[in-house]
């Protein structure tokens, strides 16, 4: 029986494009020989073969045959938590990745720990990358993890999905630092949670670091969407930031008011990060922007039943003592607060004017220095300086020294400081 060799013609052209195998060998009859070839688009494709033997002798006709190339789309990963920033030591860091594949199932995930270094490949290294998590939620393609065990110093980490045809994601990267330092504190003033569109927002957060100071603050708007984090650039931009100098020790001040939020709910977070580039803890408010159809600030009623409304408009003058203290801007500029028609809800009323002792002094409102410009005292004297729409029942310099007020803060008021021997 001859030895023979194959001609493979890929292009359909009937030219031999590659011989089995190459001359001058043969192989003998009945031998298999396998080889690859590759296309550059999908679809079927048609290539045809033949024959040689050893005597030189081409078989009469080629064999055609088709096959059909299926192009597997790369699935694809994508980091929502954790951004990359510095946390203490010991804190609890929340790891979420999203696998998604067109033409397919997510079936592995793998998240790495690089440390130091930045030669993370593929992110598939063992020697050098550490395995943190290959959890997976098969239904939604979720990578969902947390752990607190990392160590002090930089952590490059990578995070990579795989689909059901064996191809892996390209990698996504996030490298955080682990600090000795503690945590900010970082809140959200009280404030109104309903608005008509185009009104002033007024927004003011705090923040403070036991073992530094505060840096940054920034402001994010969700919508509608759920806070996770609030370092999300493409769900929650930063509508305000605010940078501190050195000079701006202990608690800081963060203050901004808009006109731009559009009708519906806004998840708005805020956060403080300390000099050791580690952010607080996330503080969130929820606020609803009302279509303008006539809001409780401009209806002419008594929305609340506090016997009070808008701006206390009555005949031909404005009654001061009738307007409901919800419906003016006492952030701005407390001493001096303007009626805004735009506001949505004449509650709540500031602190002074709540029927509240919101400092625990057992003086509420009128009865409470805080409640009066500094350097007067609260008698039948000076009851028109009792100022409704202030918004702190403390106040230094009122003549009395309240609770909350320490020799240290408010010196002319707590004159004495008690030392225990």
């Amino acid at each position: 029986m001859d030895d023979v060799r194959y001609g493979i013609d890929w292009d359909n052209d009937s030219v031999v494009d590659e011989w089995l195998p190459e001359s001058p060998d043969y192989l003998s009859s009945g031998v298999q020989v396998s080889t690859t070839h590759s296309w550059d688009s999908e679809g079927p494709k048609t290539f045809q073969a033949l024959t040689k033997n050893d005597g030189d002798v081409t078989s009469l006709g080629w064999t055609q045959h088709v096959i059909t190339i299926d192009v597997n789309d790369l699935p694809t990963a994508e980091i929502k938590l954790p951004a990359s920033e510095s946390y203490p030591i010991g804190t609890e860091i929340n790891f979420k990745g999203l696998g998604e594949d067109i033409d397919g199932d997510i079936v592995n995930a793998e998240w790495r720990d690089f440390g130091e270094s930045s030669d993370m490949g593929d992110c598939s290294n063992e020697t050098s990358g550490i395995v943190l998590s290959t959890l997976l939620n098969l239904g939604t393609g979720e990578s969902i993890f947390a752990t607190t065990t990392l160590s002090v110093g930089n952590h490059n980490i990578c995070f990579r999905v795989r689909d059901d045809d064996g191809a892996w994601s390209e990698i996504q990267t996030r490298t955080i630092n682990i600090s000795s330092g503690s945590v900010p504190n970082a809140g959200i003033y009280s404030m109104l949670e309903g608005f008509s569109e185009g009104a002033s927002v007024p927004f003011a957060g705090w923040g403070i670091d036991s073992d530094g100071r505060i840096v940054e603050a920034e402001w994010r708007d969700y919508g509608e969407s759920e806070v996770e984090g609030c370092n999300d650039d493409i769900l929650s931009p930063v509508i305000h930031s605010d940078t501190f100098t050195d000079t701006e020790l202990g608690e800081v001040t963060s203050f901004f008011s808009t006109t731009t939020l559009s009708v519906g709910s806004h998840n708005i977070c805020f956060r403080a990060k300390g000099l050791d580039n580690i952010w607080s803890l996330v503080a969130t408010k929820m606020i609803t922007i009302f279509g303008v159809t006539g809001s409780d600030c401009s209806d002419g009623l008594d929305n609340d039943g506090d016997g009070l409304f808008d701006d206390g408009l009555v005949g031909e003058g404005e009654d001061i003592t009738k307007a409901d203290p919800g419906c003016y801007d006492y952030w701005t500029d407390p001493e001096n607060p303007v009626y805004n028609s735009a506001f949505n809800s004449e509650s709540p009323n500031p602190f002074c004017s709540d029927d509240i002792d919101n400092d625990n002094d057992g003086y509420p409102d009128e009865l409470d220095a805080g409640c009066y410009p500094e350097g007067t005292a609260v008698d039948s004297l000076n009851m028109e300086n009792y100022n409704p729409f202030d918004n702190d029942e403390n106040n230094c310099n009122g003549l009395a020294c309240e609770a909350g007020e320490t020799y240290q803060a408010c010196p002319t008021d707590c004159p004495f400081m008690w030392i225990e021997f």
